[in-house]
This record gives structure tokens, C-alpha cells and sequence, in this order.
């Protein structure tokens, strides 16, 4: 019995054989030291990979969009179990264990607008930047 798609598709990583589907034809990216015996053994399981990859080939498959849930109506939601794990330990000795503190050394002028801006930008694209915990009842 011959090796699966898998395999063979596991082996020629290990080789460093880039196998990948393009336009619906196999495309093969080959070292010059490739092993002969695995190319052949891919030539003769061609068809069988080119199933394999357009039946797994995710960027063809249709996904809907997420969207942003629309929260005006919420006046607060509730923590995630993690959330609740960090807020609990903060609780209890502090959270100084997940700051990360870092320094950069800029060198040259300083344009204070456009770093205003980026770090604006960083923080409109990234919600956990912008979000609050407020204790209620204790």
C-alpha cells in the first residue's frame, strides 16, 4: 500500500518541497538536493493531491464577514472567564506581572503629530486598548 496524501504531503515539507495549488494546477517549488524517489512518488499521486488540496483549499470557500455587534443598547458587559482569572488576581497581589514595560531609543527629529497619530490609530484598531473594568457592587 502506497503512502496517503498526507504522507506524502508531510514528507515533502520535511524535504522542503513546497507544494501548493495555484489557479486550480499543482505548483512544486523543488531544492536542488530533492529527494528523486519523492518526486516520482509525487508525479504518480498527483490527482490525488490535487483532490486533497481543492477539497481543503479554504480560500475558495465562501465565509461570512464578521461584523461589529452593534452595543449602544448595552450599558456594560460581562467579563470573560479570563477577563475574570486576570481581574481576580489583580485583586488579590496586583497585576504587575503583566505589564510589560519597554523602552524604544528614538534618534533624529521627532514629528510628535505623526506619532500622536499612530499610537491614536493603534488604539482605535485595537478594543482591549480601549476597554474598561469598573467594579460594581463590591
Amino acid at each position: 500500500m502506497g503512502k496517503s496524501v498526507i504522507d506524502l504531503l508531510y514528507l515533502a515539507k520535511q524535504n522542503r518541497i513546497d507544494i501548493r495549488l495555484e489557479e486550480g494546477r499543482l505548483q512544486l517549488k523543488v531544492p536542488k538536493n530533492a529527494d528523486k524517489n519523492l518526486l516520482e512518488e509525487i508525479k504518480e499521486n498527483k490527482e490525488a493531491i490535487l483532490d486533497f488540496l481543492n477539497s481543503n483549499n479554504t480560500v475558495s470557500k465562501k465565509y461570512n464577514k464578521i461584523t461589529k455587534s452593534d452595543r449602544s443598547a448595552l450599558s456594560h458587559l460581562p467579563l470573560s472567564y479570563s477577563q475574570e482569572r486576570l481581574w481576580f488576581i489583580d485583586q488579590l497581589e496586583g497585576s504587575v506581572g503583566y505589564h510589560i514595560p519597554g523602552v524604544l531609543r528614538l534618534t533624529g527629529k521627532l514629528d510628535k503629530a505623526a506619532l500622536g497619530k499612530s499610537l491614536r490609530e493603534i488604539v482605535n484598531r485595537h478594543e482591549v486598548l480601549r476597554t474598561v473594568y469598573k467594579e460594581e457592587e463590591g
